[in-house]
């Protein structure tokens, strides 16, 4: 019996970082890419967790980023 050329697959850190920042949304092209990395995700509890981790965080950044000055504060 063999396995399969992917059982052993890892997403690279450069490749996750950009699945969690989001930058393979809606690009239709990478939605093989995505769904591989959906399905990494679920065998990898630790990985799943720290993006869970990470999206919490991302939503917490958004909500307290303090607004832009107005312009006429600015010099």
């Amino acid at each position: 019996m063999t396995s399969s050329p992917n059982h052993d697959w890892q997403p690279e850190p450069q490749l996750l970082a950009a699945f969690f920042d989001g930058e393979l949304e809606g690009r239709d092209g990478l939605a093989d890419l995505r769904a591989r990395i959906e399905a990494w995700l679920q065998d990898h509890p630790a990985a799943a967790q720290e993006w869970t981790e990470y999206r919490r965080l991302k939503a917490l950044w958004h909500e307290t980023t303090p607004a832009e000055p107005a312009a006429s504060t600015r010099s």
